[in-house]
C-alpha cells in the first residue's frame, strides 16, 4: 500500500484508511453546497438570486437559516463556503443553523429528496 518507512506498517495504514471511511460515512450524504440551495429554494418557492441579494424579508431569512442548518449541522460542512456564498460572515451562518434546527424534520426530508 506504500513504503513501510514513510506511512508504517501495511496493517497500521489499512486501520487508518478503515476509520476514516467510517468516519466519512458518519458524516451523513454527500450532497453539493447547490444542491441543498436548489432543493431549500424550491421547497420554499424562491429563487436562488433571492437569496444572494441581500433582504430581511422572513421567507429569505427562514430559506437562509434551513439551508445553514442542512449545510452545517446535517451535512458538516463548514460556514465558510457558505457565507461567502449568502455573503454574510460564518458567525452570521452560525446563527442562522441555531434557528434552522427548529424546523429540522421537515428540512431534513427536503434533503433526502
Amino acid at each position: 500500500m506504500g513504503d513501510e518507512r514513510v506511512l508504517g506498517s501495511p496493517e497500521f495504514v489499512a486501520a487508518l484508511q478503515r476509520t476514516t471511511e467510517a468516519a466519512a460515512r458518519a458524516r451523513g450524504p454527500r450532497v453539493a453546497l447547490d444542491t441543498v440551495i436548489t432543493r431549500v429554494c424550491r421547497h420554499l418557492g424562491l429563487s436562488r438570486a433571492a437569496l444572494t441579494g441581500g433582504g430581511r424579508r422572513a421567507a429569505l431569512q427562514r430559506a437562509r437559516a434551513r439551508i445553514a442548518y442542512l449545510w452545517v449541522e446535517v451535512l458538516g460542512h463548514p460556514a465558510r463556503p457558505l457565507a461567502q456564498f449568502l455573503g454574510v460572515s460564518p458567525q452570521a451562518v452560525y446563527q442562522a443553523v441555531a434557528r434552522g434546527r427548529e424546523t429540522r424534520a421537515e428540512w431534513e426530508r427536503v434533503l433526502k429528496r
